[in-house]
């Protein structure tokens, strides 16, 4: 997706009153300076000739491009916003995700963005503020699954975090939660 596509979007989204104004702007300018910075550090590259170095970054934005059209597809605006912003909402936290599903989200969308920000609520419990923590996402036909890469608290998996039908496994320095997709709204 490029910059005048997610600039379309978003306006859409504001006419329907998902997002205010200002949320836009401060949306398009992050997401302007975050395509910014990949292109001027492949211009760098290349003009220290390093010209596989260059051709591999611009596979990965590429390639971010490709995961994000996948993401649009998902036909959740609302997943998608918290998603593409993420990574300028949290200091300490940073998202990537893979998208392995063909299919629309719309009828589940609230109950996505539910369960995410439950996970990401929980997990900020167990997280020092003053490092750095990867999160894989990856986005499957039958559920969401965090991949949570760092140091952590100790992490008390108790009947509270299994209510809210999130499983939570931990593996030394990695958490996992997950939960189910429903078919159908």
């Amino acid at each position: 997706m490029n910059f005048l596509c997610l600039s379309a979007i978003l306006f859409i989204i504001m006419e329907v009153g998902m997002m205010e104004e200002l949320e836009v702007v401060r949306l398009l300018q992050n997401y302007r300076h975050d395509l910014l910075n990949h292109l001027q550090l492949i211009q760098g590259y290349l003009s220290m000739g390093k010209k596989d170095t260059a051709e591999s970054k611009m596979t990965e934005l590429f390639s971010h491009f490709e995961e994000e059209r996948k993401l649009i597809q998902l036909h959740a605006p609302k997943f998608t916003l918290w998603l593409i912003h993420f990574n300028h909402r949290y200091d300490n936290l940073r998202i990537a995700y893979n998208i392995h599903i063909d299919r629309s989200l719309s009828m589940v969308d609230d109950f996505i963005l539910t369960k995410c920000n439950k996970i990401i609520d929980l997990m900020e419990n167990y997280t020092n503020p003053l490092e750095l923590y990867e999160i894989q996402l990856d986005i499957k036909e039958n559920e969401l699954c965090f991949y949570f890469d760092g140091e952590f608290k100790e992490i008390i998996i108790n009947k509270e975090i299994m209510s809210k039908d999130i499983d939570v496994s931990v593996h030394e320095e990695k958490i996992v939660c997950r939960f189910e997709l429903p078919r159908n709204g």
